[in-house]
């Protein structure tokens, strides 16, 4: 018999209720065919008559149902088949153990779930029962006269009363499968586990949200992380994550929020991202990118012995025919253009080439390069750049797995792009670590204006063969430079005890070059401050040496 009908039965007298359940009506029915001493069909047609009567009666007189909680009815038998009166009831929790069983249930005297009831209780004169409890699963036990130990009856379900609409009447499933969608108008209680291949609540404001697995944001907001869906890469060192990675940043370049470009930070979460180095003459960049966007690690490794930890990897595959293109190219950004922070680029030909762009940025980044041969093989391409800042990181070339100390660590130049002038303007690098040959400033095309103010303070530099800044041109183009400022500059382990700090041999002028707490060369053998390799009318001002290791001469 359904719950709620049992609910409805309890307001009519004891005799009718038991005249509507079945076990009752049988009983009546044998007691009256031994009183009479034969089955009289007349008297079983009329029985059933009365019992149809009863039913339309029910359904006539019992009120809506709104109640919050369930109501279970029943009767306790005892071994002989007989209802037990007086027998023990007892309710409890769905996991309880024992005999008398614990932990009990909470049930009640109403359907409002207002007035908790005794629990144990006992049967009435005929063996009934009846509580209140919310829908659930429950373990009844009964003991007393008439039954032999304890009987226990688990996983007695509560179904809800569905007809009801009162404000916190429950459902209670222990599966719950759903084709479709499942709205939530109030507030839903998660006690166990919610397992969503997709979950999109809308707005989801819990008061604290702890994730023990991997988390990540898709964006655009607060950023795009390159691991997470639709993107997927695995940082794992072993997948190739170009397409992905290439996905994530082309999301975030084309970002518009109000209506205007807004691109978010493209993170790279701890791990080795491997990425497809272009192959043949191509001379696209390994992976896309725009001006504003930020290329951000969260790792905690570091590329060579002396970076900064807590970098991002991205290692380039070379391929079979593996091209001389960079993996980042930043052409014609105005400022801002790119910002690197906490990764680490293990490149091929180049890492980064930026060609015409304004307020270029790294912070703990650091750049590495194999020798290959190719043209401007350096892990830093700086091509007419205004507002350059590389602030921590490092920047490295190899051969093989030792340290090329005759390949730049850097090249900057001058050449033809539009209308971009053919300088390096504004350059600060502070606290970095190098590791191979010069920075190398080439002056490819003639230029009426100046590469000037360039900073650099608290630099060392490992294995080098090479000068510190080594001045260039192609063609005999003359090279206007001044105010360079190195402030404490240190080489260590260096194949080059004479080399220079700054090596001069471009025809032109410089000028306001300033030295402070600089050692070039090592080992007692003569290094200088300025090397001049130009012919003497090569005017030179405005110098200030102080605090030089001097093995040499100005």
């Amino acid at each position: 018999m359904s719950t709620t009908t049992n609910a409805a039965i309890g307001k009519f007298p004891r005799h009718v209720a038991q005249l509507f359940r079945g076990e009752a009506l049988q009983h009546s029915r044998q007691k009256t065919e031994k009183t009479l001493g034969s089955k009289d069909p007349s008297y079983m047609t009329a029985l059933a008559a009365g019992a149809v009567v009863v039913l339309l009666a029910l359904a006539a007189l019992a009120p809506a149902a709104n109640a919050q909680g369930s109501r279970k009815d029943d009767i306790v038998f005892g071994t002989t088949g007989h209802p037990v009166s007086g027998a023990t009831v007892r309710v409890c929790q769905a996991g309880a153990t024992g005999a008398p069983c614990s932990p009990l249930a909470t049930i009640y005297t109403d359907a409002t779930l207002t007035t908790a009831a005794a629990n144990p209780f006992q049967t009435d004169g005929l063996g009934n029962y009846h509580f209140y409890a919310p829908a659930g699963r429950y373990l009844i036990q009964f003991a007393g006269p008439g039954i032999t130990g304890t009987i226990t009856q688990p996983d007695v379900i509560l179904a809800p009363d569905v007809s009801s609409s009162g404000a916190g009447n429950n459902i209670s499933a222990f599966g719950l499968n759903l084709g479709g969608n499942l709205t939530v108008a109030g507030n839903a209680t998660i006690s166990g586990t919610l397992t969503s291949a997709g979950f999109n609540p809308g707005t989801l404001t819990p008061a604290t949200l702890q994730v023990t697995g991997n988390g990540c944001f898709g964006g655009p907001r607060p950023y795009i992380d390159v691991t997470c869906p639709p993107y997927g890469a695995r940082g794992d060192g072993t997948t190739d994550d170009t397409t992905a990675i290439t996905n994530a940043i082309n999301a975030a370049c084309s970002t518009t929020i109000g209506g205007s470009a807004t691109v978010p930070d493209v993170v790279f979460p701890p791990g080795r991202y491997l990425v497809d180095q272009t192959q043949g003459s191509s001379t696209t960049p390994d992976l896309p990118s725009c001006a504003g966007l930020r290329i951000r690690g969260l790792g905690n490794g570091a590329l060579m012995t002396f970076a900064t930890p807590a970098q991002a990897y991205i290692g380039i595959v070379q391929g079979s025919n593996p091209s001389a293109a960079p993996v980042f190219s930043a052409l014609n950004q105005s400022n801002p253009s790119m910002t690197f922070e906490d990764v680490a680029i293990d490149a091929y030909n180049q890492a980064i080439w930026a060609n015409n762009a304004v307020g270029l940025t790294l912070t703990n980044t650091c750049l590495r390069v194999q020798t290959t041969g190719k043209p401007d093989n350096t892990p830093l391409k700086l091509t007419n750049v205004f507002n350059f800042w590389m602030n921590k990181g490092c920047l490295e070339t190899l051969n093989g797995s030792v340290t090329n100390g005759a390949l730049p660590v850097s090249i900057w130049d001058g050449e033809t792009n539009g209308a971009s002038s053919p300088n390096v303007y504004i350059v600060r690098m502070q606290d970095v670590t190098l590791a191979g040959g010069a920075i190398q400033y080439i002056q490819r095309v003639s230029s009426s204006s100046c590469s000037v103010d360039w900073v650099f303070r608290n630099i060392l530099r490992e294995a080098s063969s090479s000068d510190f800044i080594n001045i260039s041109s192609v063609g005999g183009n003359t090279v206007c430079m001044g105010e360079i400022t190195i402030d404490h500059f240190q080489d260590s382990d260096t194949g080059n005890p004479a080399a220079a700090v700054i090596n001069d041999s471009a025809p032109g002028f410089l000028s306001g070059v300033t030295i402070n707490h600089a050692v070039g060369g090592a080992n007692g053998i003569a290094g200088k401050a300025i090397l001049s390799g130009h012919s003497n009318s090569r005017p030179r001002d405005d110098h200030r040496v102080r605090d030089f290791l001097l093995r040499g001469s100005l």
